[in-house]
């Protein structure tokens, strides 16, 4: 849209130089938002990644948990139990997955 107001404008402005600066004015300005855009997104990806590194710095060895025990530890069985079953179902068919 902002190029078609610029060309309208442009039918009224006399001079072939004149109104190349005003394109030029007005391009300038699209380029100067889109770096800021760009900038604004590696601040972001930035940030993630430090959260990232702030996560992988707090979180503990998985060896160093101890087993569950009651409760937990039934529920842990019937996960396993049911994963073995689905495993078995998708490896017939040959469909990949993975824990996440």
């Amino acid at each position: 849209m902002k190029k078609f107001l610029v060309r309208i404008l442009c039918c009224f402005i006399p001079g072939k130089h004149n109104r190349h600066k005003i394109r030029d004015m007005f391009n300038k300005k699209d380029v100067s938002n889109e770096i800021c855009d760009i900038q604004a997104k590696i601040e972001l990806v930035s940030s993630k990644l430090d959260n990232l590194e702030h996560l992988l710095k707090i979180t503990s060895n998985i060896q160093d948990v101890r087993p569950a025990k009651g409760n937990m530890e039934l529920v842990q069985k019937a996960a396993v139990s049911i994963l073995a079953k689905f495993a078995k179902i998708a490896n017939k068919h040959k469909i990949s997955f993975w824990l996440d």
